[in-house]
């Protein structure tokens, strides 16, 4: 059972209270629960909120201040998606220098299994097609050397590679 609500970020969450010792964070706008937190060990009687805190007081005696960190959460998952944005240019940029190797392995670890697919078929067919017409030393194109490439590549990284080609 809930026993207090309390109001936050300008009235856009709720954060409640109840007597199996959680608070609550939620979502006003989709009803979500944005977060829960487990501190106190019994009923959380009282919370409260002093300006980007929050605090309560349960019956297990403690008194716990909490801080809101909705605006830092926002900001880290706008500056990972900012990050991998970059890289994801980062990739073709390395392709249209000619430096493949770089380019599929860093396809490889972001999980970019679409990219890595277009790479390999842009550019690692040509030297697959090379070595069957046995002619191994037109097989590094541009730089690009799959068999080394494979090879250098660490067991975490092969068995990314290996879910996508299968």
């Amino acid at each position: 059972a809930v026993l207090r609500v309390c109001c936050l970020a300008n009235g856009m969450q709720l954060m409640s209270s109840s007597v199996d010792g959680l608070i609550k964070l939620w979502q006003i706008r989709t009803s979500d629960c944005a977060a829960s937190f487990e501190e106190h060990e019994g009923k959380v009687w009282c919370i409260d909120i002093l300006g980007q805190q929050m605090v309560s007081g349960g019956a297990d005696a403690k008194l716990c201040v909490w801080r809101d960190t909705t605006a830092e959460t926002a900001k880290e998952r706008r500056d990972a998606e900012a990050e991998m944005a970059i890289k994801d240019s980062r990739i073709g940029l390395l392709v249209r220098e000619g430096k493949i190797e770089q380019a599929l392995t860093m396809a490889l670890d972001l999980n970019r299994p679409g990219q890595l697919r277009n790479i390999l078929a842009d550019h690692a067919l040509k030297v697959v097609d090379q070595c069957i017409l046995q002619n191994p030393e037109l097989a590094v194109e541009g730089g690009m050397d799959l068999r080394r490439w494979v090879l250098s590549l660490q067991d975490p990284q092969l068995e990314r590679l290996m879910g996508v080609v299968e």
